[in-house]
């Protein structure tokens, strides 16, 4: 918004009209930035589906308060133009000339001279460049070269979280997770299973059941048998009377069972109902053991076994817990919510693919921290390319003729590229504070956001110019006419 004010500024010195004033002023900047700053409010709003029903602040910010005192500093702007015109100039009939120091059409002070030349030029040399049919093919192939490296860092993602990344680097809780790692998970993984209705366990069908379910989960492959898992029902039928071999079970021998000091350890495993004294829940954990359980993937693949198993007794209604349960549902919706956001903003696929193939190859996997730093970065995807594509659609619009592609690309250039360099590094200086502190989700955000940014001043100003001039070309080409010969009739002497 400032460069649009500061282009409006400069045309209405140059081309004054009778409608000039703030008003005026803020209009056409408005004009000239709303559309784009739509876009990128849009694109931050459907970002996230919680923003579909919150407001965005920034926007509101830059349409309506930082509007407001862009008014209130314009006053002071075209007054002090207004005295420095009637200052410096003189007037012959309806037209205004210039006085001595400003004769040569140049600008009063020298350095800004200097480098406003110095701009142009650059920028003239940058469109020559952008607008060679050579250069564009190059960085087509270029483009190619990135989408293909992208995807080779997408096969080798991997699907990980480890709680030492959500502390300090030298926090003393990594080398205990370290140890629990390397030592007790591979050992002695072990699940709780929570057993919610277990109903009238003194019907015979119904503990086979029970029984047959434990069972199961007991001969998993890497589990420890029954050696590893604590039952208290064994020992409770251990103690229990038998008839004819029949063993008989009664809910009221259970509290004098737990009163036994050698059964006093079961207390913590059942809870009883305070009206009829029956037994209400109860759970009992089992243990697994494996080196692959060193990774979550195979982690998650044996919750799910757990799952199918106590899917198949939905009579007891049983849950399972294990302290990892968390992470490893995240883990497992991770791929499915990946394609489906690749499906739904398959316009960036080439920016996306980039993003993750490319933070992979830095050492990230893919995890909730790194999606978070996705999601937050992804609003600049869209900044920059949205700018350069509505200037440079928009651009000669009050003209009659068809503007070629290089003078379109200078309007869209002049227009864009500055504010787009500035937003772009400010904002780059701004989160690179955040590599000084030694935690692993400020260094992924860091990274993340740097490389998001990059990745969007890359494609707004060298990769969607360049494909633009390919598109034009080819456009010419297929638009071209064909030449027809002609052959003149035989004539008979």
């Amino acid at each position: 918004m400032i460069h649009a004010w500061q282009r409006v500024s400069r045309e209405c010195r140059r081309h004054p009209t009778k409608d000039d004033c703030v008003a005026y002023r803020l209009a056409e900047v408005l004009n000239d930035t709303g559309p784009a700053i739509l876009i990128s409010a849009l694109t931050n709003i459907l970002a996230d589906a919680v923003g579909t029903f919150t407001e965005t602040m920034q926007k509101k910010f830059q349409l309506t308060f930082y509007s407001a005192i862009m008014c209130i500093s314009g006053h002071f702007e075209v007054k002090s133009e207004a005295g420095h015109q009637n200052k410096h100039s003189i007037e012959i009939g309806n037209e205004k000339k210039a006085n001595a120091t400003s004769c040569c059409g140049q600008d009063p002070c020298e350095f800004r001279g200097h480098m406003k030349g110095g701009c142009t030029a650059f920028l003239e040399g940058y469109v020559r460049l952008i607008t060679n049919v050579i250069f564009a093919l190059f960085v087509f192939c270029i483009w190619v070269l990135f989408i293909a490296a992208s995807i080779f860092g997408i096969t080798r993602l991997k699907i990980e979280l480890t709680p030492e990344k959500l502390f300090f680097q030298d926090s003393p809780i990594i080398e205990t997770n370290n140890l629990l790692q390397e030592y007790q998970i591979p050992q002695h993984t072990m699940a709780q299973f929570y057993v919610n209705n277990p109903g009238n366990l003194s019907d015979p069908r119904r503990l086979q059941l029970l029984d047959q379910m434990v069972f199961e989960l007991e001969h998993m492959k890497g589990s420890w048998g029954p050696e590893g898992t604590n039952y208290f029902m064994r020992d409770f039928i251990d103690t229990s009377d038998t008839t004819n071999g029949a063993i008989l079970l009664r809910d009221s021998d259970l509290p004098a069972f737990l009163n036994w000091p050698e059964y006093e350890k079961w207390r913590g495993f059942v809870i009883f109902n305070e009206t009829t004294g029956s037994l209400q829940k109860f759970f009992f954990t089992t243990a697994y053991y494996g080196e692959n359980l060193k990774e979550w993937p195979e982690r998650g693949v044996l919750l799910s076994k757990w799952r199918a198993i106590i899917d198949r007794y939905r009579e007891f209604n049983v849950s399972v817990y294990m302290d990892d349960g968390l992470f490893l549902d995240l883990i497992e919706n991770m791929p499915t919510d990946a394609w489906q956001s690749a499906l739904e903003l398959n316009n960036l696929d080439g920016y996306i693919s980039g993003i993750i193939g490319l933070v992979n190859l830095m050492g990230i996997d893919l995890e909730p921290i790194m999606m978070a730093a996705m999601l937050i970065s992804m609003g600049f995807s869209v900044d920059i390319p949205a700018h350069v594509a509505y200037h440079y659609n928009s651009a000669g619009a009050g003209v009659d003729r068809r503007l070629t592609v290089a003078e379109k690309l200078r309007i869209c250039f002049a227009s864009v590229a500055l504010p787009a360099l500035q937003a772009s590094a400010s904002t780059s200086l701004c989160v690179l504070g955040l590599l000084f502190i030694p935690l692993y989700m400020a260094q992924v955000f860091v990274r993340m956001m740097v490389l998001c940014i990059f990745l969007c001043v890359v494609h707004g100003l060298v990769i969607i110019p360049s494909m633009l001039v390919l598109i034009d070309v080819v456009l010419r080409l297929v638009r071209r006419p064909r030449t027809r010969t002609v052959v003149a009739p035989a004539t008979s002497s």
